[in-house]
């Protein structure tokens, strides 16, 4: 609430001075109130508009809150490196006592399980590469003296994050960030953009414009829309639905509230729920089961309240029941769906200029890490705007022009 009445504010504020903002974020979820905070550090004033001031339509309000250094490519790895100091101090510090939130943030780890040995092993030096800590391999003797909860013998072993892994609340990772981009300057307003007008001669966006009518003109323009991007850019940003499982068990073999996310073979995934017997769990649809797109991702009544009931009884618990002998009894607490942003050209973020406007940049396309990589991301666009390239974390492996000249970056570790 305290939230959406600054943001009243800043909209009545704004509307005699629009013109006066350099920058303008369209799109007000974890990544664009990320860029907002970070260009506050650094004394760049920014506009952010956003559809829902509340925050409750944000990907982030939806998501599992996992953070993890396992990725394929090292770019998603240092951003993820990143992500954890964030949440354990950065976060603190920036935003300063009075608008910080907690999110809680578990160690836990992750635990990546896998058939194949020399894929483990090679995953894990691509990591240590990128600057991860405490990955370590484990055989599957190893796996079950550590985890005696866990069938192991058809794995051939996995890959534990002993450190900068685990999970945290969303909510309040969100509502901390906006609350401190707010404190430093960054001005939000509700609305919704409609349409980016292009000057194709000067290769520039003249203006973004709103659903009422409002023009707003800046030099710089970020979109951080998520799964509405397309509705502005030609871009393969699909909106999929991911739905989400509470469960509880109450056998006595269960595993503890201390569990790290655990990562199946068969993409199955599930972590505890910070209380004895509860577990949070989900897995991206298989191609045996409809993955249709999302028509309109503000239309809520298409994916919030209808989670796939079908895809936890046919896919998520067997897998579970067979990784965790245990959890052959559960029961289904409570559910519901979330959006990723998926980009179907190799699973992987677009972020930075467009080639063919000098002042468009995005960040977009996440395909579900974006959340975890808000910070990192966040500076790293903060960076590019303030001295005209990233000066931390090199992301141009990660730029638009992939799209133009069809060469894929794939990330392989997508769930």
């Amino acid at each position: 609430h305290v939230v959406h009445s600054m943001t009243l504010m800043m909209k009545r504020r704004w509307l005699s001075t629009m013109r006066q903002y350099e920058i303008v974020i369209i799109g007000g979820g974890m990544m664009g109130t990320s860029v907002g905070l970070q260009l506050a550090l650094a004394n760049r004033r920014a506009l952010i508009i956003e559809r829902d001031a509340s925050g409750q339509s944000s990907s982030a309000s939806y998501s599992a809150g996992g953070i993890r250094q396992q990725f394929s490519l090292e770019e998603n790895v240092a951003l993820s490196v990143y992500g954890a100091e964030w949440l354990r101090n950065g976060l603190r510090e920036a935003v300063g006592t009075e608008a910080f939130v907690d999110p809680i943030f578990r160690e836990n780890g992750y635990l990546t399980l896998g058939t194949d040995r020399q894929s483990l092993k090679s995953a894990q030096q691509i990591q240590r590469k990128a600057g991860a800590r405490g990955i370590d391999f484990l055989e599957s003797k190893a796996l079950t003296t550590k985890f005696p909860w866990l069938r192991t013998d058809d794995l051939a072993g996995g890959n534990f994050g002993r450190c900068d892994e685990g999970y945290f609340d969303p909510n309040a990772l969100l509502v901390s960030t906006r609350n401190g981009a707010i404190r430093l300057g960054t001005d939000f307003v509700e609305g919704t953009c409609i349409n980016l007008k292009f000057d194709q001669d000067k290769k520039r966006v003249l203006y973004c414009e709103l659903s009422d009518g409002t023009r707003v003109e800046a030099e710089y323009f970020v979109l951080t829309a998520g799964a509405a991007s397309r509705k502005l850019l030609d871009l393969e940003v699909i909106p999929k639905k991911r739905s989400v499982f509470v469960v509880d068990c109450n056998d006595s073999n269960s595993p503890p509230p201390n569990t790290p996310l655990v990562i199946d073979p068969s993409g199955v995934y599930f972590r505890a729920d910070n209380h004895q017997g509860r577990f949070v769990c989900g897995v991206s649809p298989p191609s045996s089961f409809d993955d249709p797109d999302i028509d309109d991702p503000h239309n809520f009544e298409q994916w919030r309240e209808q989670p796939d009931f079908a895809l936890f009884e046919q896919v998520i618990w067997p897998a579970m029941a067979h990784r965790v002998p245990a959890f052959e009894s559960l029961k289904l607490l409570h559910a519901w769906s979330g959006l990723y942003e998926i980009h179907l050209l190799d699973h992987n973020a677009l972020i930075g200029p467009h080639p063919d406007f000098s002042n468009l940049i995005l960040a977009t396309g996440f395909s579900g890490h974006g959340l975890q990589h808000s910070p990192g991301v966040g500076r790293a666009i903060a960076e590019l705007i303030t001295t005209g390239s990233y000066q931390t974390i090199n992301l141009n492996r990660l730029g638009v022009h992939r799209i133009r000249n069809r060469q894929p970056l794939r990330e392989l570790a997508i769930y």
